[in-house]
Formats: structure tokens, sequence, C-alpha cells
């Protein structure tokens, strides 16, 4: 990443803000470089007016091209991360937070929310998965949502930035794989139902043969399983967040049901032996 320095109408420069390959020193409102990028929005008061005409209660500044690439770039002050909403809170989705009156309220939450970092508490969330659901694009443009499941971890932690699974054998369409061959760009979705609690996450998707990481191939396996793995998946963290439980449904596997009604079982045998010793001694006492 590249840095600039935003001159605001002041002329007293802003906070150092973080750009995306983007190196220029602006002044007021225009940029002058040899990329043809141009026209920068003024910065003012923190409330930045945008090209939909909102008013943004975060510091963002938006870069337009002149040539090139179409669309708004925006870049951020570092110091004030919301990591996921970052990436997720586009022209688009603070245009329909604003028309629905939450722009406010998320501001208001605060925005020392990195979260590019999974700390024990993700660790352990993400070993207790049996199953999750991850996103990816198309060249066209269509999402394509795939279920992955397996035995309970099998969507490794290997580090606080990484994670890694064994790409089963499946249907043999390799819409996801196609997908993140084209574009590694994926988002993950973990549920946990009994607790209703839920773990989105982004990430940038490598695929990884089993021979060209052996390692990684004999971290990623689980033994017992009956599955033919393909390939490895890695997944590098850019962000997450944890979701509010309104609307999940808790859901119990057969084993949660099993391990939840164990002690009925164990009391209700201990029951039945206690009324077949009655029986024997009642049947006992009436032969005499």
């Amino acid at each position: 990443s590249f840095t600039f320095r935003l001159m605001v109408a002041s002329g007293i420069p802003s906070s150092r803000l973080a750009a995306e390959k983007l190196p220029f020193w602006t002044t007021r409102s225009r940029i002058d470089i040899a990329s043809n990028w141009s026209t920068i929005l003024p910065f003012h008061e923190n409330r930045l007016p945008n090209p939909a005409g909102l008013s943004l209660p975060m510091k963002w500044a938006y870069l337009r091209p002149a040539d090139g690439p179409a669309g708004w770039h925006r870049m951020r002050d570092p110091t004030m991360p919301y990591g996921f909403l970052d990436i997720a809170a586009t022209l688009s989705v603070r245009a329909a937070q604003a028309a629905m009156g939450s722009d406010q309220a998320l501001s208001a939450q605060g925005r020392d929310r990195a979260f590019d970092r999974f700390t024990a508490r993700e660790a352990v969330f993400i070993a207790e998965r049996d199953s999750f659901y991850m996103a990816t694009v198309s060249e066209t443009g269509w999402p394509y949502v795939q279920h992955r499941g397996g035995p309970r971890g099998f969507l490794k932690v290997l580090d606080e930035t990484t994670l890694a699974f064994a790409d089963y054998r499946g249907n043999h369409q390799y819409i996801s794989v196609g997908n993140l061959s084209a574009g590694d760009r994926a988002a993950l979705i973990l549920l946990d139902y009994p607790r209703r609690a839920r773990l989105k996450i982004y990430a940038r998707a490598e695929l990884v043969s089993l021979d060209a990481d052996p390692v990684l191939a004999e971290l990623t396996a689980d033994p017992g399983y009956r599955a033919r793995p393909e390939r490895i998946i890695k997944l590098h963290l850019q962000a997450f967040d944890w979701n509010c439980s309104q609307h999940i449904r808790p859901r119990f596997t057969e084993q949660e049901i099993a391990d939840a009604i164990q002690p009925l079982r164990e009391r209700l045998a201990a029951l039945e032996a206690e009324n077949a010793a009655l029986q024997a001694r009642l049947a006992v006492a009436e032969k005499h």
C-alpha cells in the first residue's frame, strides 16, 4: 500500500490515509499524477458528501479515475478500523444504510473493530464446527454459495491469519474451484446453531495441490473420514466479524442430541434396574 496526504479546504493536511496502489500527493480537490487519476472529493469535518449525494459520518475520501478502471475507489483513515465493513460497505451499501436510517447507528457503535487476527475465541469456535458456507464469484459476476461439511474441526486454524481445509471429491462440478482460479476472493459464514452464534469471514483463497505441500496435506487430513481429498484450500484472512443471533433458529445434530439426553438414558436405566430389583423382592415376599 501507498500513502498520501489529503489537503482540506483550510490547507491543513488531514491524517495519513491508506490507499491501495495509488501513490500521489494531492492538494484540495486535484490530483496530478501520470496515471490520469483525477477528481478527489473534498474532505470536510469528517463528513464527506459522496457521489451518491450522501453525507458519510466516517473518515472516507473517494477517488474517481478520469481514464482507466471505472468506479470510485475509497481510502480510509487507518486509525479507526472496522475491517469487515471497510470491505463490505460499498457506496451502494452506504446508500442503503442511509435510506434505512442505520448509518448513524453503525457509526455510533465505534470503529475500533479491526478484526484482522483470529483470537482464541475464534480458534475454538472454528475448531468446533463441522460445516460452513463459502461464497465465491464467477467471471460473469454471479455469486455461488456452497455448503462445506466434514468431521468436526475439518477447517483448520493454521495461525492467527490463516485457515485451511482439505477439498474432498464431491459432485465433480468444481464451481468453487473454478471461481477461485479466476478470482481469489471468498466469504465464509460459520454457524453454531445451538448457541445461535455466527462468524463471518472475508478471505483470499489459495488452491494448493496435495504434493506441493505434504506437511499441510497431513495437517489438514482427517483420519477416519472416508473421503478422498483432491487439493487443499488455504484461506488468508482479510477481516471477520461476529453477527447477532437474531433469526438463527436452534438446530441440533444427532450427536448433540445424544449427548444432551445421555443423562436421561442413564437415569432411566437406573430406574429400570431399581424397578426390576423391587419386583424381584416382591415376588420372593409373595411366595412366603
